[in-house]
């Protein structure tokens, strides 16, 4: 988490910090066989394109990583949308209201969601409008009402 803000080469810093997590493992491509190897999970995000070294008849993209089994799934460029994430570990700085928009990536523009709190505010379930690019557990996620910050925290699940 956060290892976007190292500058230069990540996977680099990772390989020293970390030698245990250069594990090579498989790819497993849309019709569910192994299609290529990597070399750690760390190399990949969800959504990640560019990298995979993997020949196919259309471009693909990182779906799913599992680290419990080591592996990379890749597919086509609509499985990597999501409309809905399950956030934990929030932070409320308002009262949750359920007309929300909310980011999660740092970079991209907030969108309208509805906000529904789960478990008397320890879980929310964020459902866009519209289907979002690359969400993926790991990753934060901000709740807003109009200019206001609502709350966030970090996404659990995607769905």
């Amino acid at each position: 988490m956060e290892i976007c803000f190292v500058e230069d080469d990540y996977a680099c810093f990772i390989r020293t910090l970390i030698p245990d997590a250069v594990k090579p493992g498989p790819v497993i491509g849309p019709d569910g066989d192994e299609i290529g190897r990597h070399e750690g999970l760390f190399n990949f995000t969800i959504g990640q394109r560019r990298g995979l070294n993997i020949a196919w008849g259309e471009p693909l993209y990182v779906t799913r990583l599992d680290p419990e089994k080591n592996v990379v799934y890749v597919g086509y460029r609509d499985e990597v949308f999501s409309k809905e994430v399950v956030v934990s570990e929030l932070n409320w700085i308002e009262e949750p209201v359920e007309e929300v928009t909310a980011k999660i990536r740092s970079m991209m523009k907030d969108e309208p969601a509805r906000l529904e709190v789960l478990d008397g505010g320890d879980r929310a379930r964020l459902t866009f409008d519209q289907p979002q690019w690359g969400p993926a557990p790991g990753q934060a996620a901000v709740f807003y009402d109009g200019e206001t910050v609502v709350g966030g925290g970090v996404i659990t699940s995607v769905h």
